[in-house]
């Protein structure tokens, strides 16, 4: 894993104020160290990284052994994450691959429907799910919109969320 590398790539990419988790050396080192997962590592570099896509699977002989998820995916443009996906699908011979669509901007939604992914809708899904929790540190007047900065706390939209951030990776 190139933690430096792919933490001054988050860096160096726009971003768009949504709230999100830092992903910084520290961060990524300690994340992909997981010892109930295995992670795979693909990077684009021309002259320094230019992006990079983690796979991760379940290690637990109870966990579907045939499903990979895309964990954390970054590009400095649509060429660059195209082909790390294609690469990706490609090489890799998986039954399945998921991912999490909320926080996803519509270009990598729409090259992920290119290739074959689709919703699911499952009971074992939503039982699985827990939500995102937020928590008021502070009173507050009744009725004053829950927020950080410009950013509603209580709108999906306002959050990047990412696989990565949760324990499902």
């Amino acid at each position: 894993m190139r933690a430096d590398e792919m933490a001054a790539l988050i860096a160096r990419l726009p971003w768009d104020g949504r709230i999100r988790h830092v992903r910084d050396r520290d961060y990524l080192a300690w994340r992909y160290r997981n010892p109930l997962h295995e992670y795979r590592f693909l990077f684009w570099d021309e002259g320094g990284l230019q992006g990079y896509l983690v796979l991760q699977r379940y290690l637990s002989t109870i966990a579907d052994q045939g499903c990979v998820n895309i964990a954390d995916w970054e590009a400095v443009d649509e060429r660059v994450r195209a082909s790390l996906l294609r690469t990706a699908l490609q090489w890799g011979g998986f039954e399945r691959v998921h991912t999490w669509m909320a926080g996803i901007g519509e270009p990598a939604r729409a090259l992920l429907r290119e290739h074959g992914f689709e919703p699911v809708e499952s009971a074992n899904l939503a039982q699985r799910s827990s939500g995102l929790l937020v928590r008021r540190l502070a009173p507050a007047p009744a009725g004053e919109p829950w927020s950080l900065g410009s950013r509603d706390l209580l709108n999906i939209a306002d959050w990047d969320l990412r696989m990565v951030y949760s324990m499902a990776a």
